[in-house]
């Protein structure tokens, strides 16, 4: 019941890009009347507060009022500034046993976003062989003071990935945009698992901002995914194979262009259960990215012996001839044939209506 104020903790950074940041001011007692408290900044130029007064009944006293912090931009390098919010209790107060009682200033800190510097962006995308490409992006955390800034823009291995634009440009007006970079992966036909490789940000000898003379980006590490390492990629199988003919497929390709031909044969390990075609596969240099078809039929065996697993043989043939092929093999595919002799009844459902004026319905057996 003692007179008196809670001022809360201040919450949020308070920046010079407009980052704002709260804090909650309340009595400790029931005034015997109104409670008002003036709140002002003591430097308008590193922030301002809303509202500018805040008032308490004898029936809102405990009800935390908030008062709000928005940073300003004084447009100079000048560090983070502390500045204090002040709260004053008003001439206006009535309350007696108020009077001469001050809440506790707010200390705070505008951070500043004028030092000289630069902005990169986490990348997104990847980069690869078959032309995947990534982004990121850049921007100043200052204004220029006078004139550009201009940030080159290159790849150290542009036989891994090349990059546009060649250059960035920044002044006063848009040196808070971020400004794209984009990063294509090239293919060097060699299969020499991924390679690193950066993108270098130099801030160029163009660049007329004094106090940006001789800051440099951060470069961008990359790696470029190879294509080129000798594999198969064989698909998840679609479909389901049963005995009443069902059918299922899946797809095979080559992870990297072939230097010559590369012939897979493809077959059965239970020919009862399910057949396959077509029997060979054939990948060249023209084909090698292609995902080529495979059919598998289930076949009725006649015989009730539950659902069958079977495989899909697929074999790197005798006639591949590009050497980087020879001895690799594509992964088997396992299958299951669905039984349709298991003993039992198919009873159905119930057509049409029985009625006391003779109506009928009925059903199947098998």
């Amino acid at each position: 019941e003692s007179p008196g104020f809670v001022v809360s903790a201040i919450s949020g950074p308070v920046t010079e890009e407009g980052g704002e940041a709260v804090f909650t001011v309340r009595l400790t007692s029931e005034p015997s009347d109104n409670v008002i408290v003036s709140v002002s900044s003591d430097n308008l130029s590193e922030g301002t507060v809303s509202p500018l007064e805040l008032t308490f009944t004898k029936t809102d006293w405990r009800s935390e009022q908030l008062v709000r912090v928005t940073g300003q931009d004084d447009n100079v390098s000048d560090g983070n500034s502390a500045f204090r919010i002040i709260l004053d209790n008003s001439t206006l107060t009535a309350a007696s046993e108020y009077k001469g009682l001050n809440p506790a200033d707010v200390p705070v800190t505008n951070i500043d976003d004028e030092s000289p510097g630069f902005v990169v962006s986490a990348i997104s995308g990847p980069v690869t062989e078959e032309g995947g490409e990534a982004v990121f992006t850049v921007r100043l955390t200052s204004r220029p003071s006078s004139g550009n800034v201009v940030v080159s823009v290159s790849s150290d291995n542009e036989t891994e990935g090349t990059v546009s634009p060649a250059t960035l440009t920044f002044n006063s007006g848009n040196w808070r945009s971020e400004q794209l970079v984009r990063v294509v992966g090239q293919d060097d036909n060699v299969s020499d698992g991924n390679s690193g490789f950066r993108i270098i940000l130099d801030n160029s000898s163009s660049t007329t901002a004094s106090e940006y003379v001789g800051l440099n980006p951060a470069d961008v590490m990359l790696s470029n995914i190879d294509d080129e390492s000798a594999g198969f990629v064989v698909s998840s199988v679609s479909g389901s194979v049963t005995e009443e003919g069902g059918e299922a497929v899946f797809t095979v390709r080559l992870t990297s262009r072939p230097s010559g031909n590369v012939v897979v044969s493809v077959s059965s390990d239970n020919e009862t259960e399910g057949t396959v075609s077509p029997s060979s596969l054939t990948f060249n240099t023209g084909n090698w990215r292609s995902e080529q078809l495979v059919r598998v039929v289930g076949q009725d065996d006649n015989v009730s012996d539950g659902n069958s697993a079977f495989r899909i043989v697929l074999d790197n043939s005798t006639s591949t001839t590009a050497s980087e092929y020879v001895g690799l093999n594509p992964a088997d595919v396992m299958l299951s044939n669905i039984d349709d002799e298991s003993a039992g009844f198919v009873v159905s459902s119930v057509s049409g209506s029985v009625t006391e004026e003779g109506g009928e319905a009925v059903f199947t057996v098998r």
